[in-house]
């Protein structure tokens, strides 16, 4: 069994990735917003899987 990757919600996209970014030494390999969906997305790559960090475009997300 592999893990292809997890999703961590957060409020705020930038503010989480500047942490992993300083506190971990990991950078996303992706950004995008998903406007059908209400949320902004990153993806980081660890080895062969992937963690996928997500915030909300609004409130209604």
């Amino acid at each position: 069994m592999t893990l292809d990757h997890i999703g961590i919600a957060v409020r705020d996209l930038d503010a989480a990735l500047g942490h992993y970014e300083s506190v971990l030494g990991i950078t996303s390999s992706s950004h995008q917003r998903v406007e059908h969906q209400g949320v902004e997305v990153a993806f980081i790559e660890l080895g062969d899987s992937k963690v996928e960090v997500l915030a909300p475009l609004g409130d209604e997300s």
